[in-house]
């Protein structure tokens, strides 16, 4: 079951879930991975941190401690098929008290620190993402592996609404749907 909470420009889900937390090495080394268990009831929120939401702008070091998630809204396309994700902090015209991109960084590993995750979530109710041919799914996994890198981040969270998840015309089989085309879906 999951309840949502609005206020003073966050948005929070509350559910269960558990992760397994990867810590990456440097290039040309081998990644270890830990085991890093979420309270049984974690709370998911997400930080409008890309743009302004009519309710103000919270800082990162500001996100209130009782977030075990915390997921940066919104990385978004280019355009809906290009696969081409970015990321920025909102800008200081339509939020006044952003922070600077070091300030921004610096505030996630404070926040990882304490236990908490830091995801890029991808989409968003205006962030259609459609990867429909095999360079837009390759330039998808190359741009949100950057956003990730460049912030430091613990993953992704997929938030794919509406008119990123739609079939193919004809295509109406949604337990056995063959959209995407196997050619597109299948791995490198």
């Amino acid at each position: 079951m999951c309840a949502s909470v609005a206020a003073a420009g966050l948005l929070a889900t509350v559910s269960t879930t558990t992760a397994d937390a990867g810590t990456a090495s440097g290039a040309g080394t081998t990644s270890a991975t830990t085991k890093a268990a979420l309270p049984e009831h974690a709370l998911v929120g997400y930080l409008h941190s890309s743009f302004a939401n009519g309710s103000g702008y919270t800082r990162m070091a500001d996100v209130p401690d009782s977030w075990d998630i915390i997921d940066l809204a919104f990385g978004e396309p280019t355009s809906t098929t290009s696969g081409d994700i970015r990321f920025s902090l909102c800008p200081q015209s339509e939020c006044p008290n952003v922070e600077s991109e070091d300030e921004f960084k610096a505030a996630i590993k404070a926040k990882q620190a304490a236990g908490k995750k830091v995801l890029i979530s991808i989409g968003g109710q205006n962030g259609q993402v459609q990867l429909t041919t095999t360079a837009a799914r390759d330039k998808f996994v190359e741009s949100v592996g950057a956003i990730i890198d460049t912030y430091g981040l613990d993953g992704l969270d997929i938030d794919f609404e509406g008119h990123s998840l739609s079939l193919d015309d004809g295509d109406t089989d949604f337990k056995n749907p063959k959209t995407p085309r196997s050619s597109i879906s299948s791995r490198p």
